[in-house]
């Protein structure tokens, strides 16, 4: 699925929408709606932070390197993160060997600004890499995926015409 390719650490807030109908994206069993860190503000002036973590798994030996800097002042932020993940085969309790290696590398980066008046656009952009992506118990595997996304999102708390508006647009 596409949130198993994301790093969860950057998901703010996932959305389960039941079906079989939904206003607002139409016919569906169910939709799932999940949202990005939006980028950071200071109301102490400018600030800056890191963030650095490191997983490992030792069955398929299964490493996830993530690097991440955000930053901003009192009416802007940035945000730019970097996660490398790959991965080899897994070994069952027996023994045996389950074809499951990949590499995956996923770069994220989000500008945003606030207007003022309750006006404030966020930029977003997302490049996922996969590579050498075996699946077990099928009979192809995954050379090479690559995805690019961007999101631009513009939001109004006092619109004329309502109580607030948010437009999004996206591509992928």
């Amino acid at each position: 699925t596409a949130l198993s390719k994301i790093d969860s650490r950057l998901i703010d807030e996932v959305l389960l929408i039941p079906g079989p109908y939904s206003a607002l994206y139409g016919p569906a069993f169910q939709y799932i709606d999940f949202q990005l860190l939006k980028t950071p503000r200071s109301d102490n002036g400018l600030q800056w932070n890191g963030r650095t973590g490191f997983d490992f798994n030792s069955n398929g030996n299964q490493v996830l390197g993530h690097q991440g800097f955000s930053g901003g002042g009192e009416n802007w932020g940035i945000r730019f993160d970097y996660t490398h993940r790959n991965g080899d085969n897994y070994r069952t309790g027996a023994g045996n060997r389950i074809a499951a290696e990949y590499e995956s590398r996923e770069f994220t980066l989000a500008f945003g600004r606030d207007f003022g008046d309750g006006r404030s656009i966020e930029l977003s952009a997302l490049r996922l890499d996969q590579t050498d992506v075996d699946f077990p118990g099928y009979v192809f595997d995954l050379d090479i995926l690559m995805t690019d996304a961007y999101e631009i999102t513009y939001i109004d708390e006092n619109p004329w015409l309502s109580d607030r508006s948010e437009t999004e647009v996206w591509y992928n």
